[in-house]
């Protein structure tokens, strides 16, 4: 069939999309789920993102979790959330200490 109907077997074919690049939207959902997940909760942080955040495969995660940008920003976001618990500040996406 490949070699006599060329056209169908080329359209029977389904690559599968890959290395779709992260939105600002999605950076910020996955940092916000990991600033909120309590230090060892017995199970791997990437295991829990995954379960959470399903759109991206565990490598995806893990790669993402690696850049110094990200780190940052889940740091921020602690930081914000720990201190909205003790003096009852709003965190907003551009605070910064």
């Amino acid at each position: 069939m490949r070699h006599m109907h060329k056209a169908e077997y080329n359209a029977s074919i389904e690559v599968p999309m890959t290395k779709r690049r992260w939105t600002q939207d999605e950076v910020l959902i996955l940092a916000e789920f990991e600033a909120k997940i309590p230090p060892g909760g017995g199970k791997s942080i990437n295991q829990i993102l995954v379960e959470k955040f399903y759109t991206r495969t565990l490598e995806s995660i893990k790669s993402r979790r690696k850049m110094k940008e990200y780190r940052s920003l889940v740091q921020q976001l602690r930081d914000c959330h720990a201190s909205q618990t003790i003096e009852g500040l709003e965190c907003t996406e551009g605070s910064s200490d």
